[in-house]
């Protein structure tokens, strides 16, 4: 017992403490425990009290019969299991290799990794994207009105896009049921109802109330208010958007992103003041690679609030903004899309408790919370 507690100990200190590290050591224990000569003694006592007897009054142990046949009653479902398993590994690994060469075949090695082990979230958060990603490739393909604005699209596109999205929108919230603790099962879910804004209703109503799942399980993580901040900002709700936008930089001071949003939130809510402040520590973070996009686009906007006199010029740059604060680049969040759904009873949101003010954090520290929308 001590040899084995001892490398069992050895064994752990080396390697993570996994399944098969714990079956390893199992064996260990056992190995040394059949060395001791007390213990075979016992195990064989046990094994002459089971005996049996042929015609010719010849006796044999039942004992070992008896373990093997328990043995095999147990091993072939947990055999059995364990191939499914390893084959919807397989066919998951299958569907990542091919992810960004054919949608089609991704699909189809999802549905069989689905088929085998339906208890594993990540195969239907990644059903869930593929679900998604498809519909979108289909919305981005939509060509313009003839006549006026919007989008056309014709039935069968709309019946494929409503079924595509019902199909991401199920297996995601598959996923939250297998694992409801998971914040990024709830990000994804929150995600994708944000990405479908354009053709669903009460889609962002659904994605706050997801983001604030998410922002339970995982307090700590800037991204999460950042997309919260987005979505508010999307809907002009500029309190709330600096509010989160704010938390995400007091999470993360040096998160360059959250900071250009800040400032445009501040921008369009029309505090030039703080916007030209947190626009110009963008600037300061941006500043190691000057030859990046980011900076470039970080600068003009610190050059245009310092210019910024005029009302037309704000309502000029508000509008050049919508795409870069709260948007995520998806076909299926264009409002002229047609709706093809229709998200009902949409959810009351409760906004995520404020970050402390992080002294790091460069940014104007909101010192109550504003009203809820």
């Amino acid at each position: 017992m001590a040899m084995s507690g001892l490398l069992a100990l050895v064994l752990f200190g080396i390697h993570a403490m996994t399944l098969v590290s714990m079956v390893v050591t199992l064996f260990i224990l056992a190995i040394l425990m059949m060395a001791q000569k007390s213990i075979r003694e016992r195990v064989t006592e046990l094994s002459l009290g089971i005996k049996a007897s042929t015609a010719d009054n010849k006796q044999f142990d039942l004992f070992p019969i008896i373990i093997f046949i328990v043995y095999l009653i147990l091993a072939v479902p947990v055999l059995y299991r364990t191939t499914t398993m390893v084959a919807a590994d397989y066919y998951h690994r299958s569907a990542l290799a091919t992810a960004n060469t054919s949608g089609t075949l991704t699909y189809q090695y999802l549905q069989k990794a689905e088929a085998l082990n339906p208890q594993v979230d990540l195969y239907r958060v990644d059903m869930a994207q593929t679900n998604f990603a498809i519909a979108n490739a289909i919305a981005a393909k939509a060509k313009p009105a003839q006549k006026g604005k919007g989008i056309v699209l014709s039935t069968q596109d709309k019946q494929t896009i409503q079924t595509l999205l019902s199909q991401s929108i199920n297996e995601s919230r598959a996923s939250v049921l297998l694992s409801p603790r998971s914040a990024r099962n709830w990000e994804v879910l929150a995600s994708i109802y944000r990405n479908i804004s354009g053709v669903a209703q009460n889609a962002l109503a659904f994605s706050l109330s997801g983001y604030g799942q998410a922002i339970q399980r995982d307090p700590l993580n800037p991204t999460l208010r950042l997309n919260v901040g987005g979505i508010y900002y999307v809907t002009k709700n500029y309190d709330q958007a600096i509010r989160f936008f704010t938390d995400a930089a007091n999470l993360k001071p040096d998160y360059a992103n959250t900071y250009y949003n800040l400032s445009i939130a501040y921008r369009d809510k029309g505090d030039l003041a703080d916007a030209l402040i947190v626009a110009n520590q963008t600037v300061v973070l941006l500043q190691k690679n000057p030859n990046s996009l980011d900076y470039k686009v970080a600068v003009k906007l610190l050059a245009d609030l310092k210019t910024a006199n005029a009302s037309q010029q704000k309502q000029q740059q508000s509008q050049q903004a919508q795409s870069s604060a709260g948007q995520t680049g998806s076909a299926l969040q264009n409002p002229d899309l047609p709706k093809v759904s229709n998200l009902n009873n949409p959810p009351s949101v409760t906004p995520a408790p404020s970050v402390k003010p992080n002294p790091n954090a460069a940014v104007p520290q909101v010192s109550t919370a504003p009203a809820k929308k």
